[in-house]
Formats: structure tokens, C-alpha cells, sequence
């Protein structure tokens, strides 16, 4: 009877915490989104008036911490919009993670001028035409 009765206990004490952590996690996932959808409207509402300005101040400082040089006008323009697009991807998504509490910041590298796809394609390993399904 005394082994029944913990095994009782035990069972009720697991799903007790069973039960606990999904309405934890349920509770923080609907505070959670609600607080990111409140950045993006912040960002959203901030867009024109974002410390990014036209890109190109920070284009040139980044530029210059790198030591990335162009072939040419063009390709520096072509460069210095795609560098644009990922800062202001990052200033978004650092908003939303810090809203949301996060504690990582995305950042700029020496890739920042890449697009995803051409990052990719240089940088993805040693699988190079091999398509994994």
C-alpha cells in the first residue's frame, strides 16, 4: 500500500509539472508574441526616420573597417544597397529580439554587401552541387 501511494504521488507530481510548463510556455508564447508584434510596429512607425538614413555613412565606415573596395561605380551602388537592406534587417530584427528579450544582437561582418544567395553560394560548405532532400 505505501509503494502504491508514492507511485500515486509521483505521478501526480509529474503531471502537476507537466501541466505547469505548458501553461508557462503558453502564457509566455501569447506575451510573447504580442510584444514582438508591438516592435514591429515601432519599426514600422520608426522606418522613416531611422538611424540607417540613406545607408551610406555606414556603408563607407563599414567599407573602411573591412578594407572592401569595388571594381566600379556601379558595383559599388549595386553593394551599398544590398549592405542597406541587411542593416536594416538587422536593426529590425535586433528590436524585436530585445522587445521579446532576447539577449543576442545580430551585427554586421565583412558579408554584410551579400545577399543571402550569394553568401550561400560561397559559403555553405563542402556539399557544393549535392542537393540533400
Amino acid at each position: 500500500m505505501k509503494k502504491h501511494l508514492i507511485t500515486v504521488l509521483i505521478v501526480i507530481t509529474v503531471c502537476m509539472m507537466i501541466w505547469l510548463a505548458c501553461a508557462y510556455r503558453a502564457a509566455m508564447s501569447s506575451e510573447s508574441s504580442s510584444v514582438v508584434d508591438e516592435a514591429h510596429k515601432q519599426w514600422i512607425s520608426s522606418e522613416s526616420s531611422s538611424s540607417v538614413d540613406d545607408g551610406d555613412e555606414a556603408h563607407k565606415k563599414w567599407m573602411m573597417k573591412h578594407r572592401i573596395t569595388y571594381a566600379n561605380r556601379t558595383e559599388m551602388e549595386k553593394r551599398r544597397k544590398i549592405f542597406k537592406q541587411n542593416l536594416e534587417f538587422i536593426e529590425k530584427m535586433n528590436m524585436i529580439n530585445r522587445a521579446s528579450g532576447k539577449t543576442y544582437t545580430l551585427g554586421l561582418n565583412q558579408f554584410s554587401d551579400l545577399t543571402d544567395e550569394e553568401f550561400s553560394a560561397t559559403h555553405d560548405g563542402l556539399l557544393g552541387d549535392v542537393h540533400i532532400r
